[in-house]
């Protein structure tokens, strides 16, 4: 089998997060993301309504 041998240990990026911030974030986004189909929903509902 061929193995790559890699010189330098991978490091992160100087602009990377932490996990708790990916977290923070992620929690931030889905509520975000309903809040986004409930104004859809709304939207929808009076459309029809008309």
């Amino acid at each position: 089998m061929d193995r790559t041998h890699h010189p330098e240990l991978a490091q992160l990026p100087n602009d990377s997060i932490s996990e708790d911030e990916y977290e923070n974030l992620k929690a931030k986004e889905l509520e975000a993301q309903e809040a986004k189909t409930t104004a859809n929903t709304e939207a929808e509902k009076a459309k029809n309504s008309t």
